[in-house]
């Protein structure tokens, strides 16, 4: 489990981490970022490459959401934003924690 602050700081240095540039977050970067096995925890390479165009048509929406201004580049501030509504979306019952579960569902259900 993880709390809200711990959340909040996660989410920030996941920013930085993406944003190797400094120059706001692209699509391609986003595209780029791995959460977890996703695709490739598929064997066979059919698989991955259906998972992996299902996980980009994802971040694409969420990207789209993220970007408030629509200019194509989420800010550090677009992103913290963001985070804060996944935040109360993924805390389904209101403990202000975050299980693994939690996460997981609200990921796979954006």
């Amino acid at each position: 489990m993880i709390n809200r602050s711990e959340y909040e700081g996660w989410h920030d240095d996941l920013f930085g981490q993406m944003d190797a540039d400094g120059n706001g977050l692209t699509l391609q970067e986003y595209h780029a970022a791995r959460f977890g096995p996703g695709p490739y925890a598929a064997k066979a390479p059919e698989q991955q490459a259906i998972m992996r165009e299902q996980a980009n048509l994802r971040k694409t929406e969420r990207f789209r959401i993220m970007d408030g201004d629509g200019d194509g580049i989420v800010t550090r501030n677009e992103f913290m934003k963001f985070g804060e509504h996944a935040w109360l979306e993924a805390d389904t019952n209101d403990d202000g924690r975050l299980t693994w579960q939690e996460l997981n569902q609200y990921n796979r259900g954006m």
